[in-house]
């Protein structure tokens, strides 16, 4: 039976003091999405939604309060339908594994962990039940993709290459390897997740990665730059990611294809050929879309609708900490 209520588990945004400044999210969280999912009977949004809280503190890694947990593994029992976790990298793990032996439906963010032991259980666990289980790439939900399978099936893929190219969140966890995993775990997966999505099967070749002083912040061990060599579906593909670029040039990626270059963005894709290029500019945010799938598969108990089910996920999330390891070691 249908059920409108939602677990949302949301982060907290906390001063340099630890102290909690308040609760955020996305407004296509609160808008686009839970129109599709949080109704009640009278079509209105309900305000009825069971929360678990967890926050982004100062000393490193995302706190979960204990009433969080509590939540997670008892929720089922306030009518909650599905969860969606965006604590951090070194929180996840005990909380979608509640989750998953409660048989909650959940979206967790990514990376879905700092090592692949705990996802494996979690992986397992999922393979015994037909649960909805879905992870935060959000780059397969860009409605531009449609465009950019086109083209490619006219015009192979040849190479890969993307960059996730920023300065330094500010943010004091992410800067510190033992709760973010560095920027190829942490951010550049999704690069790793989009050239799986289109191109095939990756294995990591080699990578490497430089450490130093970030701009903008006192303290920090994760690799300032790095990059990783890899093959998607035979063809290579090369990933870089820096931390040290106040005003970057962000993300993307290209798929060099035989006669034409196609750059993906969150904003939009533009496909070149020769001297003439076209562009085609992101409609609805891919944070909605990807949620309103999660939404969906809940709701029709389809753990095949959601965009990138947790065991996928889990390729990636192996690639990219192989990456990861390396780039610490080289």
């Amino acid at each position: 039976m249908w059920r409108s209520a939602i677990l949302i588990a949301r982060c907290c945004r906390f001063g340099r003091n630890g102290d909690a400044l308040g609760h955020y999210w996305s407004r296509s969280y609160r808008g686009e999405a839970y129109r599709s999912f949080g109704r009640g009977r009278s079509g209105r949004l309900s305000g009825r939604i069971p929360v678990a809280f967890g926050g982004k503190s100062r000393a490193g890694g995302t706190q979960l309060r204990r009433r969080g947990v509590r939540h997670s593994a008892g929720v089922h029992k306030a009518g909650t339908a599905g969860c969606r976790d965006r604590h951090g990298a070194s929180q996840h793990g005990p909380i979608e594994l509640a989750l998953a032996e409660a048989g909650i439906p959940f979206l967790v963010e990514k990376p879905i962990g700092l090592d692949d032991a705990i996802p494996d259980r979690i992986a397992d666990t999922l393979s015994r039940r037909n649960l909805v289980a879905a992870v935060g790439y959000n780059w397969r939900a860009l409605d531009t993709l449609a465009a950019v399978r086109r083209q490619i099936e006219q015009t192979p893929i040849r190479m890969v290459i993307g960059r996730f190219h920023i300065g330094t969140p500010l943010t004091p966890w992410w800067r510190f390897e033992a709760h973010s995993g560095g920027q190829m775990l942490e951010q550049a997966c999704h690069l790793i997740d989009l050239s799986r999505y289109l191109a095939g099967a990756g294995q990591l070749l080699a990578a490497a990665g430089t450490r130093g002083a970030l701009p903008g912040v006192p303290d920090g061990d994760v690799a300032g730059t790095s990059a990783a060599l890899f093959l998607f579906g035979g063809v290579p593909g090369v990933i870089t990611a820096a931390c040290v670029l106040p005003n970057g040039p962000g993300a993307e990626l290209r798929l060099i294809c035989e006669g034409c270059e196609i750059a993906i963005g969150l904003a939009g894709v533009t496909i070149v050929r020769g001297r003439e290029s076209s562009h085609t500019a992101s409609g609805t945010s891919s944070y909605a879309l990807q949620d309103r799938a999660f939404f969906d598969a809940v709701r029709r108990n389809r753990p095949d609708v959601v965009l990138c089910p947790y065991d996928d996920a889990l390729a990636t999330h192996r690639l990219a900490l192989a990456a990861a390891r390396q780039i610490r070691q080289n």
